[in-house]
């Protein structure tokens, strides 16, 4: 008889394989959670309404098991969506800057928008894309981050436990003192935003940090033998990106 391996945040997430993934795809984080596992759709790049439309297809694809929607929350001096304002205040050294690398290296105008210029970073979008992901109905509210207690308590009120992205025992000790339910300690093994500390080093660091708290591994996470490794350091499983 096969035993499946199982962690105390299988219970709190309500999932069966401690692994964790964050794709941009709607349709691979369904198929994470889908296949026992939590799948947690990266939703920073997205406006309100598409938090809302890809929030409802990633419940429906996931088929009734758990989710997640992640945002980044940094703070910032833009309070609101002003365009004009936020470019006036663009340095003209950055301005610069700017031209002469396009210049030095001939690159080309930009086909299409993205998600730096297709809307402005601002506290007032930020509002609206935590509004936007309170009223899915995915399970769990994920934060990479910018975790604040105000965002983790109106997600406590809506009935999702919170989850927050750290990249030095500093961000967990905050994360804690917020009151999130689940770390990611993230090293600097992994491909996206984090912090300057490796995996190997920071997960048990996270760990003692956490008083308790179920910690996820992430950064340079792909194998059997890592998540292995992963739970040899006091973490509960898994968080995968990259791969």
């Amino acid at each position: 008889m096969t035993r499946r391996l199982r962690t105390p945040v299988c219970d709190l997430l309500g999932i069966d394989l401690p692994l964790a993934g964050l794709p941009h795809s709607v349709a691979a984080s369904a198929a994470i959670s889908r296949a026992g596992g939590f799948g947690v759709y990266a939703a920073t790049r997205d406006t309100p309404e598409e938090i809302a439309d890809r929030g409802a297809e990633l419940v429906a694809a996931a088929g009734g098991r758990a989710t997640g929607i992640d945002l980044l929350l940094p703070k910032l001096a833009v309070e609101t969506g002003d365009r004009a304002a936020s470019e006036a205040a663009i340095p003209d050294a950055h301005r610069a800057f700017v031209a002469g690398l396009r210049d030095k290296y001939a690159v080309p105008p930009a086909s299409r928008q993205g998600f730096r210029n297709r809307q402005v970073r601002s506290e007032a979008l930020w509002e609206a894309q935590i509004a936007a992901v309170l009223a899915t109905q995915t399970e769990v509210f994920a934060c990479g981050v910018g975790i604040s207690a105000a965002v983790v308590a109106r997600a406590k009120a809506a009935g999702k436990p919170t989850l927050a992205v750290v990249g030095a025992p500093r961000h967990a000790e905050k994360a804690v003192a917020c009151g999130v339910d689940v770390l990611v300690a993230q090293g600097a093994d992994a491909g996206g935003h984090t912090g300057t500390i490796g995996t190997m080093v920071l997960v048990p660091q996270v760990v003692k940090a956490a008083g308790g708290i179920p910690v996820f591994a992430a950064g340079g996470s792909a194998t059997g033998d890592q998540l292995a490794a992963a739970l040899a350091m006091g973490a509960q499983g898994v968080w995968m990106g990259t791969v």
